[in-house]
C-alpha cells in the first residue's frame, strides 16, 4: 500500500493494485475488457481507463453490453488483447500533458 501511495501513476488491469492505488489517491491507467470500467474502474481515474468491454461483448458474446446481466464478466482467452498499446500510450500522454 505504501509503495502504491508513493507512485506517480499505476498501470494495471482490473485487479487489486488498481483498486488499492485508487483508494490511496494515486491515479491509475486502468485496462478493462473483461469488465466495464464504469462499473469496476478506479473511481478517481475513470478518464484514464482503456475500456474494451463493449468490443469484448460483441466479439466474445455476440451481443451488446446492455443485453448482458449486470456484472457479467467476459473471460475468454484473448479478451485483454483487444487493448492496443497505442491506446495505453495515449492515456499516458494525456496524464503527462495534464501535469497531474
Amino acid at each position: 500500500v505504501a509503495l502504491l501511495k508513493q507512485a506517480t501513476l499505476v498501470l494495471s488491469p482490473d485487479s487489486g493494485p488498481a483498486h488499492i492505488a485508487s483508494a490511496v489517491g494515486t491515479p491509475v491507467i486502468g485496462l478493462y475488457a473483461a469488465t466495464p470500467s464504469l462499473r469496476s474502474g478506479p473511481y478517481i481515474s475513470l478518464d484514464l481507463c482503456v475500456d474494451k468491454y463493449t468490443e469484448a461483448a460483441r466479439r466474445f458474446r455476440n451481443t451488446e453490453p446492455g443485453e448482458l446481466r449486470w456484472g457479467q464478466r467476459i473471460e475468454f482467452p484473448g479478451v485483454m488483447d483487444l487493448i492496443e498499446t497505442r491506446e495505453v500510450i495515449e492515456k499516458l500522454t494525456r496524464f503527462v500533458s495534464a501535469g497531474r
